[in-house]
């Protein structure tokens, strides 16, 4: 690798969205310090400082799936699947065709086939080839539905469930005291929580 590379996240909001939220926040007497988007926060929930590996983050929704590329501990790329693929049945979110499950797994490889391709044609950047699909959900019923498998399954490539507790805590060491089902819900606030690296 070339130490004499940097590598920065750029990321592009609406100038309305920001003036909304500055507005909303100084209605309830509350000064913006700065903002991060949802998967900024997720890697740095989920990715180690200093790794420099790439992972696929894919956070699952009842109405989209937001797909992220990250390496060397940055978002590379992003986009968003807008499809319903659970709905709720009772108490639970429950996949609601396994046709659109499909179609979104299919989405995903082809994001991931992009990533191979850049990959292949950049080699100055020392990017490398997704280690593993890094799962996350506000919905437990969603992680422990069979979409991680069915990922897993017809992609070829380990799908884990993102450990939130990764960069906070040795969970070896010292047992959070709240419960491991109910903290995937966090995932984005502990890393909006987390410092600046």
């Amino acid at each position: 690798a070339n130490t004499n590379k940097s590598l920065y996240s750029v990321t592009v909001a609406s100038k309305k969205d920001i003036e909304d939220y500055v507005e909303l926040f100084a209605s309830a007497n509350m000064e913006v310090v700065s903002f991060l988007i949802q998967n900024q926060a997720l890697t740095k929930t989920f990715v180690k400082e200093g790794d420099v590996s790439s992972y696929c983050i894919v956070a699952v929704e009842k109405h989209s799936v937001v797909v992220s590329i990250v390496s060397f501990g940055i978002v590379i790329y992003t986009s968003t699947i807008n499809r319903s693929v659970f709905k709720e049945e009772g108490d639970e979110l429950v996949i609601e065709a396994p046709e659109l499950l499909s179609d979104v797994v299919a989405d995903i490889n082809k994001i991931m086939t992009f990533w191979l391709s850049y990959v292949d044609k950049n080699k100055k950047y020392s990017f490398q080839k997704i280690e593993s699909i890094i799962l996350t959900s506000t919905h437990n019923d969603i992680l422990k539905s069979d979409f991680a498998n069915k990922i897993s399954s017809q992609l070829g490539i380990p799908t884990v469930i993102g450990d939130v507790w990764k960069n906070v805590i040795d969970t070896q060491k010292n047992i959070p005291s709240i419960h491991k089902n109910d903290s995937y819900q966090y995932a984005v606030a502990i890393g909006l929580a987390m410092p600046r690296v």
